[in-house]
């Protein structure tokens, strides 16, 4: 079973039908967290309610690191292995 995970197609004819799953919880707890952060969170004593932007901006801009550094790590494995997982996850393919 591990060595056909391997070959691309397998592999996202298994995992397509979870990521309408994965696609909709994320935008979910998104909005949570956003609504908790920006609404439910208490105002700071010095600051007032402009504290409460760090809580939206710095996951934030962790987030787009991480991505960032997938998306280089992806661009740069695929002239080497000619993968299509590569292709596709790095944003340049169909």
């Amino acid at each position: 079973m591990s060595v056909s995970l391997l070959q691309p197609y397998f592999f996202m004819s298994k995992t397509k039908s979870y990521m309408q799953i994965l696609i909709g919880s994320r935008l979910f707890l998104t909005a949570m967290a956003i609504h908790l952060s920006l609404r439910v969170a208490p105002p700071d004593l010095q600051q007032g309610g402009n504290s409460r932007i760090s809580y939206v901006h710095v996951p934030a801009s962790r987030m787009s690191i991480v991505i960032y550094i997938a998306t280089a790590i992806n661009s740069s494995l695929f002239p080497l292995t000619k993968h299509p997982l590569f292709l596709r996850s790095s944003g340049t393919g169909t």
